[in-house]
Order: C-alpha cells, then sequence, then structure tokens
C-alpha cells in the first residue's frame, strides 16, 4: 500500500513539473505601446500621455489619450513611480463590463479571485475580478451602485517598491506619534 501511495504521489509531481514547463503563463508586458518600467519621458514619445500629471507623493499619474479596447471606448490612466510605468487605470461604461471580463478571461483564463463588494448593510452592490500573475495583477472592478467599471494592470515589481515605502514612512510616523 504505501509503495502504491508512493508511486502516486511521485507520479503527481511529475505531472505537475511537466504541466509547468509545458504551460506558457501568458501576462502583459504593459498596455499597448506602453512597456513596464518605461520613463514618461519614453510614454511622452509614444504619444499617448496627455498633461503634466498629478504628482503625489511617490507617484505621478498621467491621463492618456482616448483607447479603445476593442470598440470598448475607456478612459486611461498611467502611473509612473519613480519615474517607471507601474499601473495602468481604465474606466469604461457598465454596458461593456461583460466585454471586457470575457476579454480578460479569454485571454488569461480564469480569475484567480471573486469577491463580492458589499455596501454598509451587507447588501451586494458589485463584484471584482482578479488574475495574479507572476509579475502582474490585474483587477476588474463593476460597482453597481455607483455605476462605474474599472479594471487596473499593476506591474507587482515596481507598486510593490511604492507600497513597502509607504509602510516603513508610517512606521516612522507611528514612531513619532
Amino acid at each position: 500500500m504505501k509503495k502504491i501511495t508512493m508511486m502516486l504521489a511521485m507520479q503527481g509531481i511529475v505531472l505537475l513539473f511537466v504541466s509547468f514547463a509545458i504551460g506558457e503563463i501568458i501576462e502583459p508586458d504593459g498596455f499597448k505601446e506602453l512597456k513596464w518600467g518605461m520613463t514618461t519621458e519614453q510614454a511622452r514619445e509614444k504619444g499617448v500621455l496627455v498633461g503634466e500629471g498629478s504628482k503625489g507623493k511617490e507617484f505621478i499619474l498621467f491621463v492618456g489619450k482616448g483607447e479603445t479596447v476593442g470598440n470598448v471606448e475607456v478612459r486611461v490612466g498611467y502611473v509612473f513611480y519613480e519615474n517607471k510605468l507601474g499601473s495602468v487605470l481604465l474606466d469604461f461604461h457598465k454596458n461593456d463590463f461583460s466585454t471586457i471580463k470575457r476579454a480578460l478571461t479569454d485571454k488569461y483564463g480564469e480569475p484567480s479571485k471573486i469577491e463580492e463588494i458589499k455596501n454598509v448593510y451587507g447588501n451586494p452592490i458589485g463584484v471584482t475580478y482578479r488574475w495574479d500573475k507572476p509579475n502582474t495583477v490585474i483587477t476588474l472592478k463593476f460597482n453597481q451602485a455607483k455605476g462605474d467599471c474599472k479594471l487596473v494592470y499593476q506591474y507587482k515589481p515596481l507598486v510593490m517598491k511604492g507600497v513597502e515605502k509607504s509602510l516603513k514612512e508610517s512606521e516612522k510616523a507611528k514612531g513619532d506619534l
């Protein structure tokens, strides 16, 4: 019995290894013609940034020119951390939610996490879908109460640096209080 269990376990490990070796992980390397890590100057050369950008403590947010995803019109925001593209934010009309969700699922597979959005009374008012990839997190959010839809791409290596820096500053501030 032990030999059979051991043999099945070994076959499972080999099968898992082969599936990882064969399976191709599809994840975005940016958005449209912009690639993760590009500087604001490189993005300007591509002609997609509008205006000077809103500066936060750790980032700069630029509004993008009018874009489409398939036939869906979207408003785009590009977030640069330490002058490198790290996130892309898209807003679109709620009538296009199912089109965007279907396209994401067709391209990246089933979401790794689905979470219901609830109001203060605990009633469902929307849903969030999340695709976790090795270097990118893709989040699709539909808030029926607000009537808005958002799609966010985040490049983990840059975004996490900003989060870690912010946490360190919070700890320092907490120590000063």
